[in-house]
């Protein structure tokens, strides 16, 4: 009995510290997302501007570095949101990990 009692105030601190760390990941996932979500719509659009960019470098001859760096801005200006989604996706997924574990802890 007497451990349970002196085990109770660690349980709620562990508790209480998944809660914080889980809302604390819940905040960065939403902000990383809408970060993801504004910069598709941008990153899409200058991306294919720049994919018209190499072309128009590859009709008028240019150089290849040329031709070859503006292809991989192009690629970084589309797979760069992509990649922020995937990673907000993973904070979210941790939060709720983190969530259920708090869950398992029993205070009685």
């Amino acid at each position: 009995m007497a451990a349970v009692i002196l085990l109770m105030p660690v349980k709620l601190l562990g508790k209480a510290m998944c809660h914080i760390a889980a809302a604390l990941f819940g905040a960065v996932g939403f902000v990383l997302c809408l970060v993801g979500a504004i910069s598709s719509k941008v990153g899409s659009f200058l991306g294919g501007l720049t994919l018209l960019s190499v072309i128009i470098a590859l009709i008028f001859e240019s150089s290849i570095t040329l031709v070859l760096t503006f292809a991989g801005i192009a690629v970084a200006e589309i797979l760069c949101p992509l990649i922020i989604l995937a990673i907000s996706g993973g904070m979210y997924a941790f939060r709720n990990m983190l969530l259920d574990l708090s869950e398992d802890i029993e205070l009685f």
